[in-house]
């Protein structure tokens, strides 16, 4: 009821009960109507103070409505605005629940993950991260999970995703735990890093294989051969090492250009792969020199090799519009026989080899003992190989 027209009735009524009480003899009940007035009047005013306190509540309830109207508007326009942020930036978000330790379906994703994936949202949303991963790198990323429920600082992880069509990207990705209504919700942000995987291989390339023809270098070769001597001395099986040197090389270069003994020396190494197995180690050191290391060949079996090395080797190169020969002159030393370390085994195929030039070229002998008196100085690349052999 509107306070005034209470205050309007309340007045009526009083006005009525005091004509009522003017035309009343009797004490008694004069008094009793007093009081009835009285009560009327408290309860009057008691109604009075609650429409009063209810206006009060009504308008600060107004007031705080209207507060958080603006908190709303505000709200909306800030997450519109971190959404677009999301939306644009090149890293993929997911938002994912962790249940009992494991990764549950996704519930958010940003646009370059539609971009990246080659999934739509809803699609995604459907998915678990151990969907997207690569099967071989589940374990590392369920690992990367129990760290960061842990609350573990390094959270960062290299990771496989595949996209819908099934190509494979590399990712980083950096987590981060954050509780939402009493859940575990993870936040993911995944950087693609094919650009630098690519720099890195560059790198390796440039680090350990040579970069005319693509062979092992000498520090590939460092590596390669000393992991198969490990694998031959565990097994008691046997190692073959080939030195090679080109017989002709020199006129080659010295007729044709050096451009075009370089041209000659890809060839070279082009039939070397062809004609060796897959897992047979293949090094150029330097100039006109290769090395060779292949496992489990007896001798007879790397008399056979070297056969078909210079059968190859020797065929006729056709070097811009213009034949090319070379020959070669190849060293054979094999483990245990003929040394039990990398520098005594390049030591006894490199004396082997200079005996091969020595009885005409383009042919291959085995180290013998009687080549062992011969010293040969060397320098250059295979001088160093040596040096570095040396605490062996």
């Amino acid at each position: 009821m509107n306070k005034y027209k209470l205050g309007i009735y309340t007045l009526i009524l009083i006005t009525i009960s005091f004509l009522v009480i003017i035309n009343i003899n009797n004490i008694i009940i004069q008094t009793l109507f007093l009081i009835f007035l009285f009560l009327m009047f408290l309860l009057v005013r008691k109604h009075m103070l609650q429409i009063k306190s209810l206006k009060t509540n009504y308008e600060q309830l107004e007031k705080t409505h209207i507060e958080l109207m603006n908190h709303l508007d505000i709200a909306i326009e800030y997450e519109e605005k971190y959404r677009r942020i999301l939306n644009n930036i090149s890293d993929v978000i997911l938002i994912f629940e962790l249940k009992n330790g494991e990764p549950s379906n996704i519930i958010y994703v940003n646009n370059m993950a539609y971009v990246k994936l080659g999934y739509s949202a809803e699609a995604l949303r459907s998915k678990t991260p151990l969907q997207l991963i690569s099967e071989q790198k589940h374990t590392e990323f369920t690992n990367s999970l129990e760290h960061i429920l842990k609350d573990e600082e390094n959270n960062k992880l290299e990771t496989i995703f595949i996209t819908k069509n099934g190509e494979e990207i590399p990712f980083e990705l950096h987590s981060t735990l954050y509780k939402e209504k009493g859940k575990n919700l993870v936040l993911t942000v995944a950087r693609d890093i094919t650009e630098r995987k690519n720099y890195e291989v560059k790198l390796t390339e440039m680090a350990y294989y040579d970069k005319l023809t693509g062979l092992a270098n000498r520090k590939m070769l460092e590596v390669l051969f000393k992991k198969s001597l490990k694998s031959v001395q565990r097994s008691k099986g046997q190692l073959a090492v080939f030195f090679i040197d080109l017989d002709g090389f020199k006129k080659v270069n010295d007729t044709l250009g050096h451009d075009a003994g370089d041209l000659l020396l890809k060839d070279v190494a082009a039939r070397l792969t062809h004609t060796l197995k897959g897992d047979d180690i293949i090094s150029r050191l330097g100039g006109d020199e290769f090395i060779i290391v292949t496992e489990g060949y007896s001798l007879e079996e790397a008399t056979q090799i070297a056969e078909r090395i210079i059968e190859e080797i020797s065929k006729v190169y056709m070097i811009k519009n213009q034949e090319a020969r070379v020959t070669p002159s190849i060293g054979i030393s094999i483990y245990p026989q003929h040394g039990k370390d990398q520098k005594s085994l390049l030591q006894t195929a490199d004396k082997a080899m200079y005996f091969a030039k020595r009885k005409g070229k383009n042919t291959y002998k085995i180290y013998t003992e009687e080549m062992a008196n011969i010293t040969i100085q060397k320098s250059g690349i295979l001088a160093k190989m040596l040096n570095f052999f040396q605490g062996e």
